[in-house]
C-alpha cells in the first residue's frame, strides 16, 4: 500500500470515529476489506498520530475525545 492511500484510509477512518460510525473492529474490517489485525492497527496508527480514540463501553463504539 503506498502512503497516499494509507493517508486518506486513516483520514476517513478518524471521519467515521468522530462521526461515531464505528462500533467494532469488525465494522472497520468491513468497510476497508481488511483483517482484525490490520483495524486494529490501523486505530493505534491513528493514536500515535495523537488522536485520543477509546472504546466507550456505554456507548458501544470508538469515541474521540479532546
Amino acid at each position: 500500500m503506498n502512503y497516499k492511500r494509507k493517508y486518506k484510509q486513516l483520514q476517513y477512518l478518524l471521519n467515521l470515529v468522530k462521526g461515531g460510525y464505528v462500533k467494532n473492529p469488525d465494522e472497520i474490517t468491513q468497510k476497508f476489506e481488511c483483517s482484525d489485525k490490520t483495524a486494529r492497527r490501523m486505530l493505534n496508527d491513528l493514536r500515535e498520530e495523537g488522536y485520543e480514540i477509546i472504546y466507550s463501553k456505554q456507548c458501544k463504539r470508538y469515541l474521540l475525545t479532546k
